[in-house]
């Protein structure tokens, strides 16, 4: 018994079928010949189950390329001459798969990118399109000739169970593509295209890509390099009415072709010279063919737009037909900057034309910047109206704001950012608040006390100013210069970290600091003149200084701050201080050992504000003594100079540094794979297990400046990066190079001056709430029935009336005032203005 053999496809596209020329298999994978109805059906061997059921009869498997070359009658014979080229036969291909279909797949080369390039790879240069650029059918196929392709799917469906090809119909939902302006569904559909041979020169493409700086690296060197490795021929015509012509003549009886180069050409083949260069215009001019006498007509395309963003840089200056020296001089342009989706867009034509043209990039530097999405991660939309009002976030935060918060943000190393305003108003609270509210310290004082431009001018040089001065002017200076490094190698993302850094250490630290000098009565002595001059002429030279690093990324405040500081006392300075140059390094001032010292110091004062918060002490009640535990010679020398600063800010009376970590903390250390990696390659894992299993005493030895043995391998301190773990029960706090120790213990003395410290925080209160200024002097009446709190006032009423600027501080017999708890106690107080 004879029995009939088919190769069972599957596809959501009906309409594609009377298009089909080949079928496509995987050569790798199983078929199986299954016996179904009285005919016999070839599947994947995978797909076995799922379209016949359990109980299928196999009669017959072969591998995929076993099959290539079979022969099989299409489902519609309307091309069935090309059987004689080689159409309607089994071809390979790699895009088989066997996880949905059949395994077996219907190739029709017009309507498929993959079974366009299938058809090729097989050697067959074929193709029919029977449905024309309105998507109806042509009279090729003449049962639905004139139909739309999705109207003419019920039609074909019924010819094919008619012809007994159909097997099984159903319906499914399926993703498919629409057009995302219209919400209409699209085809894929070949037509003849002008290609630009990029193939020919990609590798060298690749070449010079290399010699281009990108930020971040990883795009050039991966992503954008990757894709140029891989550049297949570019399609850059379109087949649409607006758009800049393809200048190619055609001759309409013979192949003749001409490429006009220029307007003059133009002229000189037709007699015409047109002053619009659009489609309606342009379509018209002609010319007698010089090959056959035939008429020249223009190609009906145009250019895809990339080909004009990718021509720019000679487009804008209309080269080379004029600013020929003005081109030369300014290309490659020095940077550019866009979307990490450009990698296949601009970044992509550029460098495709000017290889082509010139044979080297159209830019040196490419700042790419990552994709703004919405809060919810979904992209921002104009339908869905999924981001906030910008006018809104300007208003409310400022342009400065939301700049520097898109500079410090994922968007500037290449990396979607789901946007969110919180971010914005942290940039106001972290920067912009911190920055007007030392420029408004230092006009504020300098208003109170008469500071002129003169007597700026008559402080003390850098160099022979106090400590504190000279710390905040070698930080500038070597802000500076990481922020000239990092603006020199585009590296925007690097910038804002070291200025708030910068801020912190100007606001918490530099003014915290030095409020006594500013508040000091000018005159009280020489000395003292000498000192307040040279705090407010270094903070003025910071501020001026740093708001023209900081102009780049925050115009607005800084330009203010400018008029404010600088152009109205300096009628020679620029008009804007955008007009001016970015700062240059003084190396003079930059002082490596002061400000290793001070970081020292502000390292100490955090970690003993961790042991306070962490013990529930309060900043204002004494303490007894902090000791700072280290074997680092530099640590103790910077901790011994400045033992009254750190006393100081801890608010307590003494401060020690020991040498025996032991007795407080265990040290333990992991390898510096940054230091032994190059060196030890393979080795590393079995190096680092080791160091990590040193003892602690091995680790004191590195601390101590010695080496230790680990793995057959000598070690060092710079080998290795050093952990401190406080023992427990312990009142430690430990950071990567010392631990800091906490005596917890309040004496009656201590207690006495917490409570004094009390007092001079509600007073300061009634101070701001009365409206005075910082300089106003006050007489303080005080009244408390707690002898304690009494006893405490009288014993540090000299402490009280310094820190409050109170001339008199007298006892009340009566309650007078405000109340006020301190602890558990209550407490009158009244000010009075002098």
């Amino acid at each position: 018994m004879l029995f009939r053999s088919y190769l069972l496809i599957w596809t959501t596209t009906p309409w594609t079928l009377p298009g089909n020329l080949a079928v496509a298999v995987g050569l790798e994978h199983q078929y199986a010949r299954v016996a179904s109805g009285g005919d016999h059906y070839w599947v994947a061997g995978e797909r076995v189950e799922d379209i016949f059921g359990g109980d299928a009869l196999v009669v017959a498997t072969a591998a995929g390329s076993e099959l290539v070359g079979a022969g099989y009658e299409p489902p519609f014979a309307h091309f069935a001459s090309l059987r004689e080229k080689g159409a309607f036969r089994i071809i390979a291909s790699d895009e088989v798969t066997v996880d949905e279909g059949t395994g077996l797949v219907h190739m029709a080369p017009a309507y498929g990118e993959v079974d366009f390039l299938a058809l090729q790879e097989a050697g067959m240069d074929l193709l029919v399109d029977p449905v024309d650029s309105r998507g109806d059918f042509t009279h090729e196929v003449p049962e639905v000739a004139g139909m739309n392709i999705k109207e003419a799917d019920a039609v074909l469906i019924r010819l094919l169970k008619e012809s007994g090809k159909l097997v099984k119909h159903e319906r499914i939902t399926h993703s498919y593509p629409f057009c995302y302006r219209t919400d209409t569904p699209l085809i894929y559909k070949a037509i003849p295209t002008w290609f630009v041979a990029v193939e020919r020169f990609r590798n060298r493409m690749v070449e010079i890509n290399e010699t281009i700086h990108w930020v971040p690296d990883h795009v050039g060197k991966r992503r954008f390099g990757n894709w140029l490795a891989n550049a297949r021929d570019w399609a850059i015509s379109r087949n649409r009415y607006w758009g800049s012509c393809i200048p190619v003549w055609e001759c309409d009886e013979c192949e003749e072709q001409v490429a006009v180069g220029s307007l003059d050409e133009l002229e000189a083949l037709s007699g015409q010279r047109p002053d619009d260069l659009h489609k309606h215009v342009v379509d018209e001019i002609t010319w007698d063919c010089s090959s056959c006498g035939g008429v020249m007509v223009r190609v009906p395309e145009v250019l895809d737009c990339w080909f004009e963003s990718g021509s720019m840089p000679y487009g804008k200056l209309h080269y080379p037909f004029e600013n020929k020296a003005r081109f030369e001089a300014t290309f490659p342009a020095q940077f550019i900057a866009e979307g990490l989706d450009q990698t296949r867009g601009w970044f992509y034509t550029l460098i495709v034309l000017s290889t082509a043209l010139f044979d080297q990039p159209a830019f040196e530097n490419c700042v790419v910047n990552g994709l703004i999405l919405a809060e919810d991660g979904r992209k921002m939309s104009k339908s869905l109206k999924n981001y906030p009002d910008p006018s809104v976030i300007f208003d409310e935060y400022g342009a400065d704001a939301l700049r520097a918060f898109l500079i410090n943000s994922p968007v500037l190393r290449a990396e979607p950012l789901r946007f969110s305003k919180d971010g914005v108003a942290e940039v106001v609270r972290t920067v912009l608040l911190p920055l007007w509210n030392t420029y408004s310290f230092f006009t504020t004082y300098a208003e109170a006390d008469g500071i002129t431009m003169d007597d700026l001018a008559a402080a003390a040089s850098p160099e022979e100013r106090p400590e504190m001065d000279r710390w905040i002017l070698s930080m500038l200076q070597s802000l500076i210069n990481e922020v000239k490094v990092q603006m020199e190698g585009y590296y925007l993302y690097n910038v804002v970290p070291p200025t708030l850094g910068f801020i912190d250490h100007l606001t918490n630290w530099y003014v915290r600091r030095s409020r006594r000098r500013f508040w000091r009565t000018r005159g009280e002595s020489g000395e003292g003149d000498a000192d307040k001059l040279a705090a407010f002429a270094t903070l003025y030279e910071v501020l001026t200084t740093f708001i023209e690093v900081l102009a780049p990324v925050l115009p607005f405040i800084t330009e203010h701050l400018y008029q404010d500081l600088v152009a109205r006392n300096d009628p020679e300075a620029p008009v804007s201080i955008h007009h001016r140059d970015f700062p240059f390094t003084d190396p003079d001032l930059i002082d490596a050992d002061l400000e290793g010292a001070m970081a020292t110091i502000r390292e100490v004062v955090r970690l003993g504000r961790n042991l306070r918060k962490s013990q529930r002490l309060r900043v204002r009640q004494p303490l007894a003594r902090l000791t700072v535990l280290t074997g680092d010679g530099r640590v103790a020398d910077a901790v011994n100079a400045h033992a009254a600063v750190i006393a100081e800010e801890l608010n307590v009376k003494e401060v020690v540094v020991s040498p025996d970590e032991g007795k407080l903390v265990r040290l333990s250390a992991k390898a510096n794979f940054r230091s032994l990696g190059p060196t030890l390659g393979r080795r590393m894992g079995e190096v680092a297990a080791a160091i990590a299993a040193l003892e602690h005493d091995d680790v004191v030895k590195l601390v101590e400046g010695g080496t230790v043995e680990v793995a057959g391998e000598g070690i060092g301190l710079e080998d290795v990066v050093v952990e401190r773990t406080p023992i427990e029960g312990t009142v430690v706090e430990a950071g990567p190079a010392f631990a800091c120790a906490l005596d917890t213990t309040i004496t009656d003395e201590l207690r006495m001056e917490g409570l004094a410290r009390e007092i001079v925080s509600r007073i300061q209160n009634l101070r701001r709430e009365a409206g005075l200024e910082v300089s106003d002097r006050i007489r303080l009446l005080w009244h408390t029935e707690d002898e304690d709190l009494a006893e405490a006032i009288e014993a540090h009423q000299a402490h009280i009336g310094a820190e409050t600027l109170a001339t008199e501080v007298t006892r009340s017999l009566q309650p007078t005032g405000q109340k006020a708890q301190v602890d558990h106690s209550t407490v009158w107080l009244e000010i009075r203005r002098v």
